[in-house]
Parts: structure tokens; sequence; C-alpha cells
């Protein structure tokens, strides 16, 4: 398979990845040469701001990685396993701190038992202190019976009218309907 009728260079399929370092040298070899050619090292000994930055662009391993090459996987060593000795204090220590960690759930635990607990007895607490309460609560107002019983009117008309309303509508539809037919026939 030919990948030139992109116009590019053909993909390039390397067997190993010395393969792939033995390309990369000769690549950086050939640049350094067209380098040296159009900026010869000057005779001063001052340094060359652009032939400096040409250089980092041409040795950045960014450029190393092409998407025209392949290299095949290749096995890979097996990461040994290294197993350290048994050491008596690093497991004396995560026996403490696996107790430490126990202690400290119990702890928690305890804490959230003793919040509730506490939250119920200050609500008990709230319940006998109602006469208390009723003493600094200002005196209820002349007519405030009348007014909650219109307002609690109100809003059960409203739910009404917001029940009704529906149907309410499309009764005034048929009849405009309606009303249209019989002045269209005459």
């Amino acid at each position: 398979m030919d990948d030139s009728d992109d116009g590019g260079p053909r993909r390039i399929e390397l067997a190993s990845h010395k393969d792939f370092a033995f390309l990369i040298a000769n690549v950086r070899a050939a640049a350094a040469e067209h380098l040296h050619a159009a900026f010869p090292p000057q005779s001063n000994g001052g340094e060359d701001e652009l032939r400096n930055e040409i250089e980092a662009i041409v040795d950045s391993p960014s450029r190393s990685g092409s998407r025209k090459s392949s290299i095949p996987p290749m096995p890979s060593e097996e990461a040994s396993i290294s197993y350290e000795p048994f050491d008596a204090e690093k497991r004396a220590r995560v026996a403490a701190l696996v107790s430490q960690e126990e202690a400290l759930l119990e702890q928690v635990a305890a804490m959230k038992r003793a919040g509730a607990l506490d939250a119920a007895a200050t609500g008990r607490g709230v319940d006998g202190s109602d006469a208390l309460l009723l003493l600094l609560l200002p005196p209820p107002l002349e007519r405030q019976e009348g007014v909650e019983e219109r307002f609690r009117g109100a809003v059960g008309a409203l739910g009404r009218l917001k029940r009704d309303m529906p149907s309410v509508v499309a009764k005034m539809e048929r009849a405009r309907v309606a009303g249209e037919y019989v002045r269209d026939e005459r």
C-alpha cells in the first residue's frame, strides 16, 4: 500500500526501535550539516541567536515522531517484581494505625448519637417552655379571625377558578364558533 497518493512522502515502516533511533540520528546529522552551511559559526566566537533557535527546534523531542512512521509493537520486558522482606515494625505500625482508625470511627459514631440526643433534649426543653413563649407573644388582633376566614375563602375561590377556567374557555370558544356559524348562515 502506497501513501504517496496525497503528495507527501511514503509511509516508513520500521522493524524495531533501533531503526527509528538510527533514522533520527541521520536526520539530525543532515540537519546539522545544512545548518552549518546556512549559518556558519561566527569567527568572533559570539552566539548567533537565530542559529541557536534553529538548533533547538531540530533537536527538540517533539519533532522526533512523525505520523508517517509506524513501529510494530515489540515484546516488552516484563517488569520484575521484587518483594521486600517482612518487617515486624511496619506490621506493628499498620496494626496501630488500623486500631486508631477504628477508635476514631467509634468516636464519630458516638458524637452522632450524642448530637441527636442533645437535639431531642433541646426540643423537649422548648416544648416545656411554651407557657413562657405564650407570654412573650403579642395579643391577638381584634379582627384576626375574620381576616383569616376571608383569606381562606379567597384562596378557595381562586382554586375553583383555576380548576374551572379551562372548561369555561372551551364553552366560550364553542359559543363563538356557533355564533359565527349562525351569523354566516343568514
